[in-house]
């Protein structure tokens, strides 16, 4: 999130349980791109 202030919070938060079947993301996906925004978030100053 490169418009976000290293020192803001962010809380990414997801429901719709009952809507599997219109998921488009996977648990992978999601656990993969907030890696990378915790890598990020420590290579900012």
């Amino acid at each position: 999130m490169p418009r976000v202030p290293g020192d803001l919070p962010v809380l990414i938060v997801a429901n719709h349980r009952d809507m599997g079947h219109h998921r488009t993301l996977t648990a992978s996906e999601v656990k993969a791109f907030l890696a990378s925004e915790a890598d990020a978030s420590r290579d900012s100053p």
